[in-house]
């Protein structure tokens, strides 16, 4: 189908939404979003795909930049798909948006659940459960990726108590997310190996005599949290003894692609 698939990923769901949806597009290009943002954008793209994760009941910062210097591309189908624990809030609005300040429009949206991951506020959910979110997730991008195919057009429609909620949420937490790895606390278990570093999708993390630095520009995807297989990364006090969550059909190596082009 010839069809580009931008995503932004930390903990594997949408890396693994996006790789699941190009095999059932046929012969799709993935391309992280934060590899895309140093490269010049081909604006000559039949088919066009954005997924990411849904954060504070909207995008990621980085992929809100990305959409608005995204070319105009008037001959490009493009779509959307918001992986989340329950709700999108915001997050198809700030797509359209943004992905309009270039005279481009979106044609499909689809929301898709997929394990809750924000250990901040909770643990991850027992295998069991996040097997059967999965499974349903992909049932889900089997009727998304005919939608695609027939460049059909939907819309996800938000809940207008949901949308004004989210209003409050996003952008405030936007204009300080980039700071929020003050926040990380490196624990005694640590044993310097580095896989944080590698993980992070923005290399927001130096390596300093074996310990991570945080460089102050992160994009809160908690990468180096769920893949330290130390559990020594900690975010304030909140996420001590609770339980990380990894996408269990992606591996390490796959994510330390991402922005390392």
């Amino acid at each position: 189908m010839g069809a580009t698939i931008y995503y932004f990923s930390g903990s594997g769901n949408s890396y693994m939404l996006a790789r699941e949806l190009g095999k059932r597009l046929g012969k799709a290009k993935l391309v992280s979003i934060p590899d895309a943002m140093k490269k010049k954008i081909d604006t000559k793209q039949q088919v066009v795909g954005f997924v990411v994760p849904v954060y504070m009941w909207g995008i990621p910062k980085i992929v809100a930049e990305f959409l608005e210097k995204f070319p105009k591309c008037p001959d490009t189908y493009f779509f959307a798909i918001g992986n989340c624990g329950q709700s999108v809030g915001r997050t198809f609005p700030l797509m359209r948006k943004r992905l309009g300040k270039n005279g481009n429009t979106l044609h499909a949206e689809f929301k898709i659940a997929m394990p809750p991951n924000y250990t901040p506020l909770y643990g991850a959910a027992k295998e069991s459960r996040q097997q059967r979110m999965i499974a349903q997730g992909l049932l889900a991008l089997d009727s998304a990726g005919e939608t695609i195919k027939a460049r059909d057009r939907v819309e996800v429609w938000t809940h207008p108590l949901t949308f004004l909620l989210a209003l409050g949420m996003w952008g405030p937490a936007m204009r300080k997310i980039r700071g929020f790895d003050k926040k990380f606390v490196l624990e005694h278990t640590c044993n310097g190996c580095g896989i944080c570093a590698q993980v992070c999708p923005v290399s927001n993390i130096r390596m300093v005599k074996k310990k991570p630095v945080w460089q102050h520009a992160c994009e809160h995807c908690l990468a180096c949290l769920h893949w330290c297989p130390q559990e020594a990364i900690q975010f304030g006090k909140a996420t001590r003894g609770r339980k990380r969550y990894r996408n269990p059909f992606v591996k390490l190596k796959e994510m330390v692609r991402q922005g390392k082009k």
